[in-house]
């Protein structure tokens, strides 16, 4: 495998300033993996070696040949990729939270779902979510998306901290169909039942069945307790 992939939460600006250094060191690897790396009395290999084999928020693929490397790094706040991106084997699929709860980054945020080639990066195409949370709900409801995207032969799956579970077309990032499950579903379930944010797990998919879990206070989230289960065509 000649590709790395690494994602970090950018939440201080000290962890903000390590990113930075270990990015200078990622990218001196397209140099040359025994050039000593940027600020590290180690080469830039074994140094990136050490710091994403040993950090929870980073993945890590580690061919010798480091002139082939691939280098993907994006900015994100309270989330960025977060709990997980899929694959289809050619092209590589994210969620991108960029929620910004104390506006203290400037800038229009990006939330959304993200196609990328694998092999260049490049984007093929980008899902933007609409906005509908109701001013009372915020910063609790949002349109980022957190949790892990499922991907099918077909279909890529993603759901938002405001609750709306989308299905897109994978190839194109059309949508496909939507559905809100920041609802109250007690008649359905026979006691106290609301969805809410959609957060850290995401959709499984069994034979017919797509389930998906809704509520997430946890992080000012919005709270919920359901598992939904959806009759897929």
């Amino acid at each position: 495998m000649d590709v790395l992939v690494y994602s970090a939460l950018n939440e201080q600006a000290a962890l903000k300033k390590e990113i930075a250094e270990k990015q200078a060191c990622l990218f001196d690897l397209k140099k040359n993996k025994n050039l000593p790396a940027t600020g590290s009395g180690d080469t830039a290999l074994n140094t990136a070696k050490t710091w994403l084999s040993t950090n929870e928020k980073a993945m890590f693929a580690s061919p010798e040949d480091t002139s082939k490397w691939t280098v993907w790094e994006g900015d994100g706040w309270t989330g960025g990729v977060h709990w997980g991106m899929t694959t289809d084997n050619k092209n590589l699929f994210a969620a991108i939270a960029d929620t910004n709860f104390i506006n203290k980054f400037p800038g229009k945020p990006t939330p959304g779902i993200y196609s990328l080639d694998g092999l260049t990066g490049k984007l093929n195409w980008k899902f933007t979510p609409q906005d509908r949370c109701a001013e009372n709900e915020k910063p609790a409801c949002d349109v980022g998306i957190s949790a892990a995207l499922t991907a099918t032969n077909d279909l890529i799956v993603g759901g938002g901290f405001d609750g709306w579970l989308y299905i897109l077309n994978k190839d194109s990032g059309k949508l496909l169909w939507e559905y809100n499950t920041n609802v109250d579903f007690s008649e359905l379930a026979g006691i106290q039942a609301h969805g809410g944010s959609i957060e850290s797990d995401g959709a499984v998919i069994s034979g017919n069945n797509l389930l998906i879990n809704s509520g997430y206070l946890y992080g000012g989230r919005l709270g919920g307790n359901v598992l939904l289960n959806f009759e897929v065509d």
